[in-house]
């Protein structure tokens, strides 16, 4: 009788430790392959999908109203284009104005003071900033 019993206890030991060595290794090895697998096609897709993405997003402007005032500033000036939702920043060169998004092709500035001549209007969003262009000349008289 208490053979028998050991006998089992044994056999009842060696068969517990069978599985969870099969399980980890299986799962270690499933695990690291996935993984890595995973990591590259991300990387792959995130490359792929930023670029085209972005571009859109920046602001374009496309018309001032009026395109010119005087040196002192203080003209409001319509600005039109697209993108302007979430505008942080308008420039009139290298100086910041006061604005208002209208919609996101329309927003009003107020011109600061500036040197006689002609500066770019730029808007500037969390994707970025306006490319200049000759729509977007203010000069300054």
């Amino acid at each position: 009788g208490p053979r028998a019993g050991t006998t089992n206890g044994s056999s009842a030991s060696s068969s517990n430790a069978g599985p969870p060595y099969n399980a980890s290794s299986g799962a270690s090895a499933t695990g690291g392959g996935a993984g890595a697998g995973s990591g590259a096609a991300s990387q792959g897709q995130a490359t792929s999908t930023a670029a085209p993405v972005a571009a859109p997003d920046l602001p374009v402007v496309s018309g001032l109203t009026p395109d010119r005032g005087p040196r002192s500033g203080g003209t409001w000036v319509t600005i039109e284009g697209s993108g302007f939702t979430g505008t942080t920043v308008v420039r009139f060169g290298s100086h910041a104005a006061r604005f208002v998004v209208l919609s996101d092709s329309r927003l009003r500035a107020e011109a600061p003071a500036g040197a006689a001549g002609s500066v770019d209007v730029e808007v500037t969003t969390p994707p970025g900033t306006s490319v200049p262009s000759p729509s977007g000349r203010y000069s300054y008289q």
